[in-house]
């Protein structure tokens, strides 16, 4: 699964941040755009987006999130699924 999240989360590892480095903006703006949430949006609000978000794959059976705990993380998962 790929999920576009906050870069502090632990289970992002070094390599997914440096691969994240190394995606040009427009390519992860691009993505972003395919996604119903952003419809819409122009070009340079998509690229302002991309900017704050991270792409990283998350291995099945990773535990994103906890129900009922405060989070400040946002996923958006643009490729597989999760359980809720």
């Amino acid at each position: 699964m790929k999920a576009i999240h906050d870069p502090g989360h632990p289970s992002v590892s070094r390599v997914a941040r440096l691969l994240e480095v190394l995606q040009p903006l427009s390519l992860r703006a691009d993505r972003l755009a395919s996604m119903e949430l952003f419809v819409g949006l122009r070009w340079s609000d998509l690229e302002f987006v991309a900017e704050r978000f991270n792409e990283t794959a998350v291995e099945r059976g990773t535990r994103m999130t906890v129900q009922g705990r405060p989070s400040h993380k946002l996923w958006l998962i643009a490729e597989g699924e999760a359980m809720v």
